[in-house]
């Protein structure tokens, strides 16, 4: 099946850190780390995340989830989250 893509939807890369404390065990804060043009593109970049020593290091947990929006400013309504690690 071939998807017919729009020059401008985009795929956007977040992660959360998450905090392991009494006060603050179930908040989330989605921190955005870049827009691509691809699904492909936003996977290749969460696992260079992954493996990299300097921005993902062992002793962090981070939560990392993609986004897809069919045009920029879409409302929540619009948004599809494609990938969570949750």
């Amino acid at each position: 099946m071939r998807i017919k893509h729009s020059f401008y939807e985009s795929y956007y890369l977040y992660f959360v850190l998450p905090c392991k404390s009494d006060l603050f065990n179930d908040v989330k804060r989605w921190i955005f780390y870049k827009s691509y043009a691809s699904k492909q593109g936003a996977i290749r970049a969460m696992n260079r995340l992954k493996k990299s020593n300097k921005f993902y290091p062992n002793e962090y947990d981070l939560i990392f989830k993609i986004v897809w929006f069919p045009f920029p400013f879409a409302s929540e309504e619009k948004q599809m989250i494609v990938y969570s690690d949750i």
